[in-house]
Formats: structure tokens, C-alpha cells, sequence
């Protein structure tokens, strides 16, 4: 699971900071903050929002010990990210995502995310900007 705060830069550009929680992978329970720049395609007239994001996730890991113990592994893996956005005429969205680590020398995994949300204030639909 991830939330994101986005910032928009451009029309088609984005930076984010995650928390991004792997839930229980076997032999681990990792988590941590990831920042990614994005790359966003606005689609059927701005209805449709596809986003690419990459960037750097810094993880804490609990692992078990054999001795019944635990260890807390700290490390940094490149994060990927898929989302494709649809916006309605009110402030109410839905998103689809997906996130894939890639630890160098550990377990990679996906996470999948599907949801609805609702913008607030002035600016209460965040999709990109005519152009």
C-alpha cells in the first residue's frame, strides 16, 4: 500500500514523496519513504491520467532469526510506479497503481493499489492542466 503526496511541476511532470508498507513478504516486513519524479500522459480530453514515477526507496525490514530474534535491516532500492488516473466532472477520482522494488541483493516486489479519492479546496481536482 502507498500513499502519495504529489507536487505538480509542470503539466506533464510531478515529484512525489511515498510511505510505501510491502506488507508481510515471507521472512520480512518491510516498509519506508520513497521519492519519485513522474512522467504524466493526459488522455480523452483530460479524463484519463497515466503516470510513470521512478525513484529511490529507503526501507526498514524486520526479519526473524532463527534463534526466534529479530533484525531490523535498513537499505535503498530503485522504485518503479504505474497509475492511470480517471477524473468525473465532480471532485471524486479513481486510481489504479502499481509499484515494483528492486532491492539489489533482497526479495523485489509488487504492490497493487485501487482506489477512489476526492480532491479538497480550490483546486479540488488535481488532474494536468489544459494545454
Amino acid at each position: 500500500m502507498a500513499g502519495r503526496l504529489p507536487v505538480h511541476l509542470l503539466r506533464n511532470l510531478a515529484a512525489s514523496v511515498s510511505w510505501i508498507n510491502e506488507g508481510h513478504l515471507e521472512g520480512h516486513k518491510r516498509d519506508g519513504f520513497a521519492v519519485q519524479g513522474w512522467g504524466r500522459v493526459p488522455l480523452l480530453r483530460d479524463r484519463l491520467s497515466v503516470g510513470v514515477g521512478a525513484g529511490i526507496y529507503q526501507y526498514f525490514d524486520t526479519q526473524p532469526l532463527p534463534a526466534g530474534n529479530h533484525e531490523n535491516v535498513h537499505g535503498w532500492a530503485p522504485v518503479y510506479s504505474l497509475t492511470a488516473t480517471y477524473y468525473t466532472e465532480s471532485p471524486w477520482f479513481a486510481q489504479v497503481a502499481v509499484n515494483h522494488i528492486h532491492p539489489e541483493s533482497d526479495t523485489n516486489s509488487n504492490t497493487y493499489l485501487a482506489g477512489v479519492g476526492t480532491g479538497c479546496g480550490k483546486e479540488a481536482i488535481p488532474r494536468p492542466a489544459p494545454g
